[in-house]
């Protein structure tokens, strides 16, 4: 994998203070699903693992995107999530020059013992959001990305609250263990995002981007 044309891109501070306790409020009123299975059908040698979820919207790979009424939906139970979709779309429309919309949407979270597998997601980008407020940078609990091969670290992101990161969908990664120090839970706000290309404007700079080997 070819490091300098990949996207990882790390937003701090990304929304306002109210804003930002509000998601945390929501994603802690969540219910969690335990013992969710989560695998990676690239890898034959890693069983499926599990850590605790909460869907926001679909729970299965390539069904098409969130649509206006779809959206309207969701704001109904987590608008302040929904608020933060907002500001994400913006934020790959001004930073990556396209607009995107997500086909899935969720919480995960990780105790002390939950580790993470290494996986590629569906979709175009993934954007992590950490939805917490208060978070020891001693209790680790990051994300980590891998090169193709998944030999070696390429990026670690570290969880500070109120971050955002915006990667390719396609780079190996993984949800790192928190440490024995940590009695809390690990949540994290998920969109798995699908460039639109039903415009001419964003289809001929996705071809440009990607061309057809």
């Amino acid at each position: 994998m070819n490091t300098e044309s990949i996207v990882i891109k790390t937003f701090d501070n990304l929304m306002d203070e109210e804003s930002h306790k509000l998601i945390e409020k929501e994603v802690n009123a969540a219910p969690l699903t335990s013992n969710w299975t989560s695998s990676n059908p690239h890898k034959t040698k890693y069983k499926s693992h599990w850590h605790w979820h909460s869907s926001i919207f679909q729970d299965t790979a390539m069904l098409p995107v969130a649509t206006d009424k779809d959206i309207q939906k969701i704001s109904e139970k987590t608008p302040h999530i929904m608020n933060l979709w907002k500001e994400i779309q913006k934020k790959i429309s001004d930073e990556l020059d396209y607009k995107c919309d997500f086909a899935r949407a969720y919480i995960n979270a990780h105790t002390y013992g939950v580790d993470g597998m290494i996986h590629s997601d569906d979709g175009n980008y993934t954007a992590i959001y950490y939805p917490l407020s208060e978070w020891d940078i001693e209790w680790e609990g990051g994300t980590c990305f891998y090169n193709k091969d998944e030999t070696d670290v390429i990026h670690y992101n570290a969880y500070v609250p109120n971050r955002l990161v915006v990667f390719d969908a396609n780079i190996p990664h993984r949800a790192m263990p928190v440490t024995k120090d940590c009695y809390k839970l690990r949540p994290v706000v998920v969109f798995k995002c699908v460039i639109d290309v039903n415009s001419e404007q964003y289809a001929r700079k996705f071809y440009l981007d990607n061309p057809i080997k």
